[in-house]
């Protein structure tokens, strides 16, 4: 786990997704693709700002991979409905997509996270959830290296499998503090 440090919530965060971008460079591996995935409330300035602002992030291409999950509000409840959007990722996309004029898109929903898989695999895995114990089982099955953050988007949890056993294990010491120079 990495935890972040910074003045405030915002900060947090984002000095958390510039260590993200970073791993993402790093870890980068031929005939492979980073998968980032976004779980927000569907509400105004929110899921569908994030969807908006995909599309207009400068690495867009019609080549990116994408899937904005189904998502049905049935029922006249004022019950929330969550968005979840997973996306090619080659590093900096989550944050861009995640930043506003006030710092970042927070929400009582908001989940972030993502996986590294092989590029033949993103069809059979881009449509489900790290986040469902069932599809991140499916995920893992496949994943080279798997991460997500807290809910407060300030600790960074990170797994790689590191040899043929197909086990992930930590990528980083347990308790290491993300600092400026980190």
């Amino acid at each position: 786990m990495w935890e972040s440090v910074g003045k405030d919530s915002n900060e947090r965060a984002t000095r958390l997704l510039e260590i993200v971008s970073v791993i993402q460079k790093l870890y980068s591996a031929p005939g492979s693709v980073f998968l980032s995935t976004i779980e927000i409330e569907m509400e105004a300035g929110k899921y569908p700002t994030i969807l908006a602002a995909y599309f207009e992030d400068p690495e867009w291409s019609f080549a990116n991979r994408f899937c904005c999950e189904r998502a049905c509000k049935t029922g006249r409840d004022e019950a929330v409905t969550v968005g979840h959007f997973t996306f090619e990722d080659s590093g900096g996309v989550m944050g861009r997509l995640l930043r506003s004029t006030l710092g970042l898109r927070w929400g009582a929903a908001l989940r972030i996270g993502g996986y590294r898989v092989s590029d033949s695999a993103v069809d059979q895995l881009i449509n489900l959830s790290v986040f469902g114990l069932v599809e991140a089982r499916a995920i893992l099955m496949q994943a080279s290296l798997v991460w997500y953050a807290s809910s407060n988007v300030d600790r960074l949890y990170v797994w790689s499998k590191t040899d043929d056993s197909g086990n992930l294990e930590c990528l980083f010491p347990k308790e290491r503090v993300m600092s400026n120079d980190t």
